[in-house]
């Protein structure tokens, strides 16, 4: 079995024993900042990557505002992004626990504006949200979303997940990633 059946498999059995229904969400380690959800409890016997609301397995860690300041997320923020960059999301786990002056090299790859908040704090200029937002805003955002999709997949509530995060993050950036998860 691949490393991602190996963990989802061991998350099963640990989940599985208390009867609880777990998200499992790895998402801020992947490349092409895509999120991948699954359903830790049994499925069949096995756990199962369950569909998002597109129909499809995979949900983009994009989070935009439309020029009317609805919010779009996964799919639907990444196909905005051409066009509205300004107002669209993505790699947002390179800001996520770190302070303004840390990510002067990040700040430069992105077209959305990032500026510094209270205390030398990340924050992302967005035009069409009406306000800066903080990195771990924007996770929450992301992790929301898998959260609905799974809940309306098994048509039950999730009230527990186990989240992946990079092993190169430092506590900080650990921390600010559990407490997006709440």
């Amino acid at each position: 079995p691949t490393m991602l059946q190996h963990d989802m498999e061991t998350y099963r059995q640990r989940w599985s024993a208390f009867g609880w229904h777990a998200l499992v969400v790895d998402g801020h380690d992947v490349a092409a900042l895509i999120a991948a959800f699954g359903e830790a409890a049994a499925t069949q016997g096995k756990p199962t990557v369950v569909l998002n609301s597109e129909g499809t397995r995979l949900t983009p860690s994009v989070v935009g505002f439309s020029k009317s300041g609805e919010r779009l997320d996964g799919q639907l923020a990444r196909r905005q992004a051409v066009m509205n960059p300004e107002n669209t999301v993505f790699s947002i786990k390179r800001f996520i626990g770190r302070r303004y002056e840390e990510v002067t090299e990040e700040r430069d790859r992105v077209p959305y504006q990032v500026v510094s908040g209270a205390n030398s704090q990340v924050r992302v200029g967005l035009p069409n949200a009406g306000e800066n937002l903080t990195p771990e805003q924007i996770s929450a955002m992301v992790l929301g979303k898998l959260k609905t999709d799974a809940e309306k997949y098994l048509g039950e509530t999730i009230s527990q997940a186990v989240i992946n995060v990079p092993a190169y993050f430092n506590d900080a950036q650990r921390q600010a990633t559990k407490d997006d998860g709440k």
